[in-house]
């Protein structure tokens, strides 16, 4: 009975998922190209119909006659296969709503959004524990890996990375290693003005490929 029931709630979300991404294709392909490549800060080719935007370190075509996402770096299959369940409607996503905002250079925990309450419960909460018992004792591990998806080591913390996942919304991630009083603990931050940038679901989506890139 309960198997029955959990394989009805993976085909629902299965079809969900499915849904909004025939959404956001089609409402992407009416946006004007100049301004989404402005907006979003990516390239647009006309002679193909795609954008190319630097994701982490990966550089993603996005091809709108075919509504596909390709990637010739290295280690893209993990994000946009492995991952893909986060990575593909944030990507479209962030084309269609992206704005040309100046970074704000002030940090906030995603609970401190409006509607940040979906971190505390549930499956949306990140796996920060996660990341702090992997890297806990191997810092250097954890910079090597961020250096890989094109970060830059921050001084936050024991150890900080500032990603990229998208041109316009930096990810800062910060680890604590455990001591005496205090078990190995992480945090993962964004610049104040991604809600310019994404719409709230895609900032967990955002937030929770930018955490499994390290696991």
């Amino acid at each position: 009975m309960n198997t029955n029931r959990e394989t009805h709630k993976r085909g629902d979300r299965v079809n969900n998922q499915q849904t909004g991404i025939a959404h956001a294709w089609q409402t992407l392909k009416k946006r004007d190209s100049d301004s989404v490549s402005k907006n979003a800060g990516a390239r647009y080719d006309p002679a193909r119909s795609s954008f190319s935007l630097k994701i982490y370190s990966f550089d993603v075509v996005v091809y709108l006659n075919e509504e596909n996402l390709l990637s010739k770096s290295p280690q893209s299959d993990l994000l946009l296969q492995r991952l893909g369940y986060f990575s593909q409607l944030a990507i479209l996503w962030y084309l269609i709503t992206a704005r040309e905002t100046p970074l704000s250079g002030e940090l906030m925990r995603p609970t401190s959004l409006p509607g940040g309450q979906m971190y505390t419960g549930g499956s949306h909460v990140l796996p920060l524990d996660n990341l702090a018992q992997k890297y806990d004792g191997t810092l250097d591990e954890f910079i090597r890996r961020g250096k890989e998806l094109g970060g830059t080591q921050i001084t936050f913390g024991d150890a900080a990375i500032k990603l990229f996942p998208f041109p316009r919304v930096p990810v800062s991630i910060v680890l604590w290693e455990h001591d005496e009083e205090f078990p190995a603990r992480a945090d993962l931050l964004f610049d104040t003005t991604c809600q310019s940038h994404l719409p709230m679901d895609m900032i967990w989506s955002t937030a929770m490929m930018s955490l499994l890139l390290f696991l």
